[in-house]
């Protein structure tokens, strides 16, 4: 854990605050360091949000494309 953040969401009115973890995240061949913010997607259809700060920098989005780089094998 790096830090607590806190959290404004627009539909609702109370704040809340956030676990904020460092993680090693691999996109195709780019693997990096990001923050992100843990919360309960359970319920929604993306589990994980890829923000641009992470892929600043590095990629670009074609969003007229899908599953374009080969998957790795998950880790032992």
């Amino acid at each position: 854990m790096v830090r607590k953040v806190r959290i404004i969401q627009a539909v609702k009115e109370e704040s809340n605050r956030r676990h904020v973890v460092e993680l090693l995240v691999t996109l195709g061949n780019t693997v990096r360091t990001a923050e992100f913010t843990l919360a309960d997607r359970s319920h929604m259809e993306f589990p994980v949000l890829i923000g641009r700060n992470v892929l600043m920098d590095s990629m670009t989005v074609d969003i007229s494309k899908k599953y374009i780089s080969t998957p790795m094998p998950p880790a032992p």
